[in-house]
């Protein structure tokens, strides 16, 4: 099964793994930067987004779906050397 995988993949690049593609997010990098630098969690930068810039998140129990964000928000610190808040790993 995973060298059928693999020949699929090979045969269809085009259909494989998104490279190179532009996050949702892209567009508001230097409000987001500025939001970091201040120190704002993820979930305060998504309700920002949400509320201010209408970017729509997927809802799940009454809770934002922030996953993407929390994602891009961490290589946005790391691009910018930026100090996050919140639980350090030891």
């Amino acid at each position: 099964m995973k060298k059928a995988l693999q020949d699929w993949i090979k045969a269809n690049p085009e259909k494989g793994v998104r490279r190179g593609k532009a996050s949702q997010y892209e567009p508001y990098q230097q409000e987001l930067k500025v939001l970091l630098e201040q120190g704002y969690s993820t979930q305060k930068i998504a309700k920002y987004l949400e509320e201010v810039e209408k970017v729509p998140f997927k809802k799940k129990e009454g809770q934002n779906v922030v996953t993407s964000l929390g994602t891009y928000l961490r290589e946005l610190a790391k691009q910018h050397n930026i100090k996050r808040s919140g639980r350090r790993r030891s």
